[in-house]
């Protein structure tokens, strides 16, 4: 082996491009020793590490034992041409460049070389310095190949990194979604005895009203008097007593659902007097005998905004203004809004214990509370800071111990878009459909599979309409896919086996002219279905008045003609 320990070279400029100065390995393969001593040292005088070998066959078995960067074989050479050892090194996938040196110049010889896989083919006896430039162009693509390996496991590492980190990012969301999730429940907990109350105000005059009405109708059959009842309009009054406690416990229900579920995350008009108002009037029982709630807003008050985050930060805050002010009763909590310069402002102030200034910087970290054990998690502040930044708005606290706190939240005001599509403000879907009467029977399928539900639903509607129920979902579907098409279905969401959605899917896959005359009614909120159904006029939440049922049928009916 030849080898040379002066510098390399300087940079060689091949087609205008400067290469830079390389070393590698290189084996020589050459059946003259004259050429291998020759060319051999010219080699390693260029700063390369030469090895010399006599055939082929000692070149496949050095390439086993060593590795090189370039190959440099004679291409007639007895027992194995450089031809044939570059088609074994192709054969066995050895990438090793391999520069072809010949005595003369034939094109045949160098076109078959070239095919065969050759990196380059020099004529030795013409000049030295086509072999000098061929080994730098081979030890520069040498380079570049392996720079590009070295890049492709870097790109490769980092795609697996982003796809971890893209991964630890989706369940940081989630788990911020939990979060929000936790602290709502955790805000109805505390108005647990709030809410017992108010549904048990109710309660405690429908049960001795229907006992009252269950004794008229006694003494109806008896052909008798009654002496609690002497009247029909008495009966009335009695009748009327429990719808209204029927309707007040139907409203905080429809209040507390909306906690109960994820909500939608998208932003949009939200009527912000109308949401304040609402978490007030269901938190005011909680307050009562300690503090006094009053309200400053105007009803012309639409912000850009999501009305389920808005509506757990403003009782996030209310909460916390309350657990500040003593159970001696005298406090005061005023919630503002206010409107200026596109912005709307919605101030909650309170008469409390205050924080004190040590504290205050601290009060919007997450688990951080001033609060006795058991009165709250710390996650209040934090959650309603997160959930106001995704609303594009801000928070702030100013706070003076002893004198009281005031938060302020601010988000944008909604503006139309030039050519935008007019939006009606997110709220609670509350039915209210105005359509003609349509002037004659329909026939109605009623799908629900709670079966006390489904007598009501046929009371309110047969003196009307001619009306098939079915319990079960899958006989409903099987009817409307199979038999003569309704005018009108009415559909559970919820149902064991065969959900509402998945009906409605189905049954519009075979027959889609039905999808104008589907109606839902749910126990709960279904954005899939509004989403699938366009209409939230036609999505009714239970329990349904006879009156919002009877106009959703006939707008449509009315669509339908």
């Amino acid at each position: 082996m030849a080898s040379s320990s002066e510098p390399s070279p300087p940079s060689l400029s091949v087609s205008g491009e400067s290469l830079p100065r390389v070393a590698g390995r290189v084996l020589l393969v050459d059946d003259s020793k004259l050429v291998r001593d020759f060319v051999g040292s010219l080699i390693a005088d260029w700063g390369f590490q030469v090895e010399t070998v006599g055939s082929g066959q000692a070149a496949l078995l050095s390439l086993e034992a060593n590795p090189y960067d370039v190959i440099v074989t004679e291409v007639r050479m007895p027992e194995m041409t450089g031809l044939e050892l570059l088609t074994t090194l192709r054969m066995r996938a050895v990438g090793t460049p391999v520069i072809m040196l010949s005595s003369v110049s034939r094109t045949s010889e160098i076109l078959n070389a070239i095919h065969h896989g050759a990196f380059d083919y020099v004529v030795r006896d013409q000049a030295i310095e086509p072999l000098r430039l061929a080994l730098q162009r081979a030890m520069q693509h040498v380079h570049l190949v392996r720079e590009n390996a070295r890049l492709s496991a870097e790109t490769e590492r980092l795609f697996a990194e982003r796809s971890q980190i893209e991964s630890a990012l989706a369940r940081v969301s989630e788990n911020q979604e939990q979060l929000v999730q936790v602290e709502k429940m955790a805000s109805i907990g505390l108005l647990t005895a709030g809410i017992a109350h108010e549904i048990n105000n109710p309660l405690a005059f429908l049960l001795p009203n229907f006992e009252i009405i269950e004794g008229w109708l006694e003494c109806t059959r008896q052909g008798k008097t009654s002496e609690r009842v002497p009247t029909l309009e008495a009966l009335g009054k009695l009748v009327a007593e429990c719808r209204g406690g029927l309707d007040r416990i139907a409203r905080l229900v429809r209040q507390l659902r909306v906690f109960a579920h994820p909500g939608r995350q998208n932003l949009g008009p939200v009527d912000v007097d109308a949401l304040v108002r609402s978490v007030v009037g269901l938190v005011e029982r909680e307050l009562s005998g300690r503090a006094e709630v009053t309200v400053y807003s105007s009803q012309d008050c639409i912000a850009r905004g999501n009305e389920d985050h808005l509506r757990q930060v403003l009782l996030n805050l209310l909460i916390n203004s309350s657990q500040s002010i003593s159970a001696e009763g005298g406090g005061r909590i005023e919630v503002v809004v206010d409107q200026k310069d596109g912005e709307i402002t919605i101030r909650v102030i309170d008469n409390g214990c205050g924080i004190a200034p040590e504290n205050l910087r601290r009060v919007f970290d997450p688990f951080f509370t001033t609060k006795a054990v058991g009165f709250g998690t710390g996650l209040g502040l934090s959650i309603s800071r997160d959930l106001v930044k995704k609303m594009d708005g801000s928070i702030t606290l100013e706070s003076q111990l002893g004198r009281g706190t005031v938060v302020s939240v601010t988000v944008r005001k909604w503006r139309e878009e030039p050519n935008q599509e007019a939006v009606e403000p997110l709220r609670t879907p509350t039915p209210e459909l105005i359509a003609p009467n349509v002037g004659r029977r329909l026939s109605i399928i009623i799908i629900e599979d709670e079966t006390e539900l489904l007598a009501p639903l046929r009371r309110m509607l047969a003196a009307y309409h001619d009306i098939i129920t079915f319990s079960d979902p899958r006989d409903g579907m099987r009817c409307l896919i199979e038999r003569e098409p309704p005018d009108v279905i009415i559909c559970d969401i919820n149902m064991p086996g065969v959900g509402g959605v998945e009906l409605y899917r189905e049954v519009t896959r075979v027959r889609p002219f039905l999808a104008r005359r589907f109606m839902f009614l749910t126990g709960g909120v279904s954005e899939e279905a509004t989403a699938l159904i366009g209409d939230e006029r036609r999505i009714l939440e239970k329990p349904v008045h006879r009156e919002d049922l009877m106009a959703a049928i006939e707008a449509i009916a009315a669509a339908k003609n």
